[in-house]
């Protein structure tokens, strides 16, 4: 189990191969200091994105059929989110999309949430936290599977 600045560090540089991945990609913000709803922010031609990043160290082969897994309280944050944008007077102008970023070993995929079917919540076993000091406990939590063809951006990595 990694600590929160391990997790920090590799969704850092999962973000910067993203965005150094497309020309038409601009990095906004990354937020990675302590708790945020979202961890960075990006423009893409006319749209505004906040997303959500995971870095996993799998293939996505391994979950392949089952989908590719995001917490649903991590949809419900980056909605927030949103809201919270749309109710300011200097962003409410704004195309603002949530986004979800999952690397795995063999691809990188960017999924649009505001362009999928969120309706299939299941309830997954998993560790209570991303990073611990390893007294980690797990528990069911609802996620939301993404079949990996719904990606609007995919980047083959270099295994």
């Amino acid at each position: 189990m990694n600590t929160f600045e391990q997790n920090i560090n590799k969704e850092t540089k999962t973000i910067e191969e993203f965005i150094n991945s497309n020309k038409n990609i601009n990095l906004i913000n990354i937020q990675n200091e302590g708790y945020s709803r979202y961890d960075f922010s990006f423009n893409i031609k006319d749209k505004y994105g906040i997303c959500e990043v995971k870095t996993r160290t799998i293939t996505s082969y391994k979950y392949k059929s089952e989908g590719v897994m995001l917490e649903l309280d991590k949809v419900t944050a980056l909605a927030l989110k949103i809201g919270e944008l749309k109710n300011n007077t200097k962003t409410k102008q704004l195309n603002i999309n949530p986004y979800f970023l999952c690397k795995f070993t063999d691809v990188t995929l960017l999924f649009d949430l505001n362009n999928i079917d969120l309706g299939n919540i299941k309830y997954k076993w998993c560790p209570k936290t991303s990073s611990s000091d390893g007294n980690n406990k797990y528990v069911y939590k609802p996620v939301l599977m993404f079949n990996q063809d719904d990606a609007v951006y995919r980047i083959n990595n270099t295994l």
